[in-house]
């Protein structure tokens, strides 16, 4: 509804009649007002790996125990029987589909036609890539349901118990996640640190690539941070002359050479995935990776206009459970 009385835009009877043979002054973009950041759904699918058809469209073996077994001898050289270990098992993953249907009305067509400041169509296609990045990041942070239509998320990954990959956890430990209750402490680096390091044990060996958490879990680990800034100025120089001024402050918080990086919006406050990039990817149908299907007629449902969809079969999955660390119970900010 056009502003009147404020302006150059005149009040009364004059706008009245401005507002009755004026065009708008539109700007020519569409501001998306609602969707939200996605960083780690966009990190884990930039290292997304492909699928095709079949049962169990992602069955990975896993090797569950010792093949061999070494053992010390004497001068004869003798050694026992060795035993036929059968340690191997498949870790399997059913792709789960989602689809965005868009819906293109005969009279919107008609109605824009020669005369659309944004089409519509347009910002429902566009908006489509938005709100499946927007379920992906949800299911991601929020599933622990094992065999549910949705993508597995973190917080089944991450657990030492139930079933995953078709497996029972209790039954085959090596599926357990490293999972530590902090208990309502305010995480500092030297807390952090300590996790890390039980994270690399726990993988045997192998460090974690990268912390993630909600942004008032990272501003609070922020403040073992922020008191221990210096600024240091150069003789005869000063900030003024520096275009960017002093810096302060990071994107990324390093604890012991791994990054710690939060999800605006999805991030699970009080609680820390540390993770290991290669273990945990998505897995994308080759023939539907955010494919789209080509808009169809409705007149077979007696109306004009036509539907299409953005089709996604995908899985997110992690072939070593123990390379994840969730540390949960940690204070956070208001943010």
């Amino acid at each position: 509804m056009p502003i009147s009385g404020v302006g150059i835009i005149a009040g009364g009877p004059a706008g009245s009649e401005l507002q009755a043979f004026t065009r708008r002054a539109f700007t020519g973009k569409l501001i998306v007002q609602t969707r939200n950041a996605t960083p780690l759904m966009a990190a884990l699918f930039a290292n997304a790996k492909p699928a095709g058809g079949g049962m169990s469209s992602v069955t990975v073996p896993m090797q569950g125990g010792n093949y061999v077994t070494t053992v010390a001898t004497d001068a004869s050289g003798k050694f026992p029987q060795p035993p036929a270990l059968n340690p191997g098992v498949n870790a399997e993953w059913n792709l789960k589909i989602i689809i965005t249907p868009i819906p293109f009305l005969g009279a919107e067509g008609l109605v824009q036609w020669d005369a659309a400041v944004i089409p519509i169509l347009a910002a429902r296609m566009n908006d489509a890539g938005n709100s499946q990045a927007e379920y992906y990041s949800t299911q991601i942070w929020t599933n622990a349901t094992y065999g549910s239509q949705d993508m597995d998320g973190l917080p089944l990954i991450a657990s030492a118990a139930g079933t995953y990959a078709g497996l029972s956890r209790a039954a085959n430990t090596w599926l357990q996640a490293n999972v530590i209750a902090a208990g309502g402490v305010d995480p500092t680096r030297a807390l952090l640190n300590q996790y890390i390091v039980s994270a690399a044990k726990f993988n045997q060996g192998e460090p974690p690539d990268f912390g993630v958490t909600g942004p008032g879990t990272w501003s609070r680990l922020s403040r073992d941070y922020l008191g221990l800034e210096q600024f240091v100025i150069t003789p005869g120089s000063g900030f003024s002359k520096v275009p960017e001024g002093p810096r302060s402050a990071f994107n990324a918080l390093m604890v012991g050479s791994v990054p710690i990086y939060y999800d605006p919006a999805y991030g699970t406050e009080g609680t820390i995935y540390f993770m290991k990039g290669k273990y945990t990817a998505p897995y994308l149908h080759r023939a539907a990776a955010f494919a789209f299907t080509g808009f169809q007629s409705t007149l077979a449902n007696y109306q004009l206009g036509y539907v299409g969809a953005v089709v996604t079969v995908a899985e997110l999955v992690c072939v070593k459970p123990k390379s994840v660390t969730v540390f949960s119970g940690l204070n956070f900010d208001w943010v």
